[in-house]
């Protein structure tokens, strides 16, 4: 299973200079957890660290501008006050025997308002002293070098910098390329080398990589959105908002019957009373989701239906997605749940996270401010972000602080420690 290690975010909103896990200058830091939760008061940041991810999928799909444009333009991004451009680090591994890629982004807007990609970069890290790092990937405003399949350049651990880089461009862009590179260059600067050179086969390393971060999804899902009654049509994929709630049902009550059932006996068990949930066609050739319940001899309808079950049937589908994206983002998902489904909530999303020999999981990332879900939580598992005297965002992981260690290890839970402060230290 592919998933996210570490990451570093520059100049994007509240985030002046944030890093999450492993990354090149702190490569001994433990690595993000398959289940990661981000805490913290209003107004820190989690929003922006949320958006991140969407951010970053948007510009690998549609392109920089179509991006940034989609928030309100690049200024609006950029960091109060910052000089510099938007600069992103991410740092992947294709499955666990895999080596870890390091992709480096910095997007610009230039003195006329055109937002372009100034630099970009993917290299494998190489953990051994003996080894040198890979480089598959390096350009500089759209032109540059890329190396086929698993040839790439070797390099050491102190030329992996921008001046090393440009300089290399520079010395072979009119002669030959040591390992078979070659040279490249993109008319449409607002777009990724990797979204572009991604679609041949012969950039094997590239195409997986472009495919794990355009195959990010995050979950904004709204109840409102979710009693939409939509047109019949099964899909396998529940959308950002849940619109399509019953069209996900109906193709699970079809195609997927057996692990359907499952669900149903997921929620019975969380959610009391719901025994069926089905979709079901009107005769305005509508898709509407009738619910029974134990107690009642007539169904209930969607518009009958509270929040918080919905939200639970949203998510347990959520995670019986027959391909399951790589990385799932979800914002708050407590709004609208009986404080003592969370337990079970995190549950099911870290059993999910960890993934089986027989199912590919995702990797889950969320933000909260409900305490109750910090219960199920351990310290490595949680993050938490806060603004610095300088007004901008500052993050650091729960298990950091001994304090915390010492008093989760003595069987206080994670919720109680922050109420009381612990975790604010």
């Amino acid at each position: 299973m592919a998933k996210i290690e570490g990451i570093r975010i520059k100049n994007f909103k509240t985030l002046k200079d944030v890093t999450l896990g492993r990354t090149f200058e702190s490569f001994n830091e433990e690595e993000l957890t398959p289940l990661t939760v981000v805490i913290g008061k209003n107004g820190v940041g989690k929003t922006s660290l949320f958006d991140v991810f969407g951010f970053l999928a948007d510009v690998m799909r549609f392109g920089a501008l179509d991006a940034c444009n989609a928030r309100g333009g690049f200024r609006k991004l950029l960091s109060l006050g910052a000089e510099t451009p938007l600069e992103f680090e991410v740092y992947y591994r294709e499955n666990a025997a895999a080596a870890t890629l390091f992709y480096s982004l910095v997007i610009t807007e230039n003195r006329v308002g055109q937002i372009r990609i100034l630099n970009e970069s993917l290299i494998q890290l190489n953990t051994s002293r003996i080894e040198k790092h890979l480089l598959f990937l390096m350009l500089i405003g759209g032109n540059g070098i890329v190396w086929d399949g698993d040839k790439g350049l070797p390099v050491n651990g102190n030329e992996v910098n921008w001046h090393f880089i440009k300089e290399f461009i520079v010395a072979h862009s009119q002669g030959p390329i040591p390992n078979d590179g070659e040279f490249v260059g993109f008319t449409d600067e607002a777009k990724t080398g990797v979204s572009i050179l991604g679609e041949f086969k012969q950039h094997d390393r590239i195409s997986k990589f472009k495919q794990f971060i355009e195959g990010w999804y995050s979950s904004l899902f709204s109840s409102d959105y979710a009693r939409i009654i939509p047109m019949p049509g099964p899909q396998t994929r529940l959308s950002r908002r849940g619109e399509n709630l019953a069209n996900v049902v109906q193709y699970m009550q079809k195609a997927q019957p057996k692990l359907y059932k499952e669900i149903l006996q997921k929620m019975s068990l969380v959610i009391p009373g719901i025994n069926k949930v089905k979709a079901i066609k009107t005769v305005n050739d509508e898709l509407l989701l009738e619910f029974s319940d134990r107690g009642l001899k007539s169904p209930l309808y969607v518009n009958q239906i509270s929040d918080g079950t919905l939200k639970m049937l949203a998510y347990l589908l959520m995670l019986a997605d027959p391909a399951p994206p790589s990385f799932i983002c979800i914002d708050e998902p407590e709004n609208g749940l009986y404080h003592k489904l969370l337990e079970s909530l995190i549950v099911e999303f870290r059993t999910h996270a960890i993934g089986t020999a027989k199912n590919v999981g995702s990797q889950v990332f969320m933000t909260t401010h409900q305490p109750y879900l910090l219960d199920a939580l351990n310290p490595d598992e949680v993050w938490i972000l806060d603004k610095g005297p300088d007004g901008f965002a500052t993050i650091k992981r729960a298990s950091s602080i001994s304090i915390v260690n010492g008093l989760s290890e003595e069987g206080f839970a994670l919720g109680g420690i922050w109420y009381n402060d612990y975790l604010e230290i």
